[in-house]
């Protein structure tokens, strides 16, 4: 019977990592194995397919998890501490879509503000090119100490590492987190969806040293394209498979209310 509970419990999840996993096939076999270089070049280069893929992926993860969001509400007619975090992670993914696209700028003829030009190293309107966000400094040096902190990649492989890997192997591991992510109905990732974006960061880090340094660059746009991809399928599980709203206990968020 336990074994029956357990084949029965597993099986959803199962068309999410193979979806998933072809993904991430898909991205790093057509860059390794399908195209020379020239055509690596091409579909990585600003605004090219790879690019344009991850933007769309994001927007969709966005309107996935505003999407769980919305259904949640209006469901429990109130604000949760969990659906907050649906509402906090589609508005984040919705700002990496439109910093993805910097903000429609090429799209529209945009022309980047005079303030922009020298503070972002691509001249573009968007946050994650800034020099501050930038490993190395205005005289290539590379930083250190805290600045490498605020690097744009590392805080997104921080985000990552956090939300998708950490998170839920506390939550299966440690009962008292267990119980208080449970309390505030807090969304768990699927520990073996969130072994995928390690994966796909150590796919990364296996390959680069055997590339030409010239490739090594379009290869970043792989992974992120990686990732983008595993977060596409994991606002899906969100919405299909939401955990978090199926138990009993609630924190609310008050809102403000007058006598």
């Amino acid at each position: 019977m336990s074994l029956n509970k357990k084949k029965h419990t597993k099986s959803p999840l199962q068309p999410y990592l193979v979806a998933a996993s072809i993904g991430l096939l898909l991205c790093y076999g057509s860059f390794l194995f399908v195209l020379d270089e020239a055509q690596a070049f091409t579909l990585t280069r600003e605004d090219g397919p790879y690019e344009v893929i991850s933007a769309v992926f994001f927007l969709m993860t966005a309107l996935l998890l505003l999407a769980t969001f919305m259904r949640n509400n209006k469901r429990t007619r109130r604000m949760t501490f969990g659906n907050a975090v649906y509402l906090c992670l589609g508005l984040l993914f919705l700002f990496g879509f439109f910093e993805e696209i910097s903000w429609g700028q090429r799209l529209f003829g945009i022309a980047t503000p005079e303030y922009l030009q020298e503070a972002n190293r691509q001249g573009e309107i968007n946050i994650h090119n800034l020099s501050v966000f930038h490993a190395r400094d205005a005289e290539g040096n590379r930083k250190s100490g805290l600045a490498l902190l605020l690097i744009a990649e590392r805080l997104f492989s921080l985000f990552w590492l956090i939300f998708c890997c950490l998170v839920p192997f506390a939550f299966k591991v440690h009962k008292p987190t267990r119980r208080l992510l449970k309390r505030l109905q807090f969304p768990i990732v699927p520990l073996s969806l969130g072994g995928l974006f390690a994966v796909n960061y150590v796919l990364s880090k296996v390959i680069t040293p055997h590339l030409i340094l010239r490739l090594q660059d379009p290869l970043v746009e792989v992974k992120e394209c990686g990732f983008a991809c595993l977060f596409l399928v994991m606002g899906l599980w969100f919405l299909t498979h939401d955990t978090a709203a199926a138990t009993t206990h609630t924190v609310h968020i008050p809102s403000a209310q007058h006598d």
